[in-house]
């Protein structure tokens, strides 16, 4: 039998092993807990004759741990897929901020040409996708597992596209608009300031609007360009998700990240799986992975 037991540990604690957790359950008297995989996640194997109750003890008795900060079942798990182009870069670390946000990741090359069965989100991360050749997204966007992804979004599904992510969505025509040679013609890294524009979406939903997060970005073509009659459709239906404090790319309106017309795909140039971890720097990204886990409906 196998369980998954959502966890955040306190500040400064570290088990990458799990060994702790493991070794506190069998302190407890469960002694059918063979192996224990923990991140901000944990995985147990439970030996033959383990039951449902015997993991809700465990859950129970976990929370009167003085390490343990948030202790959640997950159950049933949440699915997520991850595509990996030639060129992507920041795959592993989007498959991370899911998994330690509770889903079940798999990772999908691009010449697949479906997406794993039962998948409640897919995430289409940064990078170099094909090197960025003709256009940022635009080789990508004609790949196998393309089609797969659009033809998720358009039964309803859900997707995150970020950075490169982001103009490859755009590329499918799954968003409007497209992504611009930055107006200083230089290649942007670092921090920025966003404003959460909108709280009424599943990605969006563990901030307020008017909240003001602290994202990185790492691009060179992040200037998000739509005509006037687009921006003000994205505006009127509340659909622009984030918007940048103080512009770093000449965005039209400063536009960091939009919704589909659905609600059920964003697409954005920051980072938010840069930002879910204490030690990179910053955790104002979590909110979103956490929110995704427990609000996600069925396609």
């Amino acid at each position: 039998m196998k369980a998954r037991v959502h966890v955040m540990l306190k500040n400064g604690v570290l088990d990458p092993q799990g060994e702790a957790v493991r070794h506190a359950l069998g302190a407890l008297g469960f002694d059918k807990v063979e192996g224990v995989r923990q991140g901000k996640v944990i995985d147990l194997e439970l030996a033959e004759g383990a039951t449902e109750a015997d993991v809700t003890e465990m859950c129970e008795k976990l929370l009167a741990n003085t390490v343990i900060e948030i202790l959640q079942r997950r159950d049933p798990v949440m699915k997520a897929a991850v595509v990996v182009f030639p060129g992507s870069n920041c795959d592993r670390d989007l498959a991370i901020a899911f998994e330690q946000a509770g889903f079940d990741v798999s990772m999908v090359w691009h010449k697949d040409s479906e997406l794993p069965e039962g998948v409640d989100i897919v995430g289409v991360p940064g990078g170099f996708s094909y090197g960025d050749y003709l256009r940022c997204g635009a080789i990508a966007a004609q790949s196998p597992i393309c089609k797969a992804v659009v033809a998720h979004a358009e039964r309803g599904g859900y997707a995150l596209g970020v950075c490169n992510g982001f103009q490859i969505l755009t590329e499918t025509g799954v968003l409007p608009g497209a992504l611009l040679r930055n107006a200083g013609l230089k290649y942007i890294c670092k921090t920025v300031d966003l404003t959460v524009a909108t709280s009424d979406s599943a990605f969006t939903q563990g901030y307020n609007a008017g909240d003001v997060i602290g994202v990185p970005i790492a691009h060179h073509d992040g200037n998000y360009y739509a005509d006037d009659a687009t921006v003000q459709m994205l505006k009127d239906q509340d659909r622009v998700a984030f918007t940048y404090v103080d512009n770093p790319n000449g965005s039209v309106a400063d536009i960091a990240g939009i919704l589909s017309e659905n609600r059920r795909v964003l697409g954005m140039m920051p980072h938010p799986e840069r930002a879910a971890d204490e030690g990179h720097g910053g955790t104002d990204g979590v909110a979103m992975f956490r929110a995704l886990s427990g609000l996600l409906t069925d396609a």
